[in-house]
């Protein structure tokens, strides 16, 4: 931004309550929440988005927390996709027939009517950002 102007800073991440919706927030200040899924054991959320009062959207994203042996139960999506990014912690994931760890700096890709499993290895728990969207078409 070297010749034109600096943007006026709104809200500094992290030093409380952003405007509502906002576009950027701290995600260590969004409260993790218990998750009971048919699909899923030993998960939270920090469903970020909905902090930031986002709530109409065809993405999502969240920060998912997993605790050592937690998981996920074969299962598989129709209409949607996911993106996973692991941050910390590792994770043995089954995607159709192959199976990888996955660790820090791992990102994953699940697409549409493709069975997929996990399960956390270790004593850390895994965190990761986890995304969605429609499946493409055609």
């Amino acid at each position: 931004m070297s010749n034109s102007k600096r943007a006026k800073v709104t809200c500094i991440i992290g030093c409380g309550t952003p405007p509502s919706p906002t576009y950027a927030i701290d995600t260590g200040s969004v409260p993790a929440t218990e998750v009971v899924h048919p699909h899923h054991t030993g998960l939270r959320l920090r469903p970020a988005l909905k902090h930031m009062g986002i709530t109409k959207r065809r993405v999502g994203a969240e920060i998912q927390i997993y605790s050592p042996g937690g998981g996920i139960n074969k299962h598989q999506h129709e209409g949607a996709v996911h993106v996973l990014y692991i941050l910390e912690g590792a994770a043995d994931y089954t995607i159709g027939e192959q199976t990888y760890r996955a660790g820090p700096g791992t990102m994953l890709y699940l697409p549409e009517r493709v069975p997929h499993s996990m399960e956390v290895v270790g004593k850390k728990n895994l965190i990761l950002v986890w995304f969605d969207g429609p499946a493409p078409e055609g």
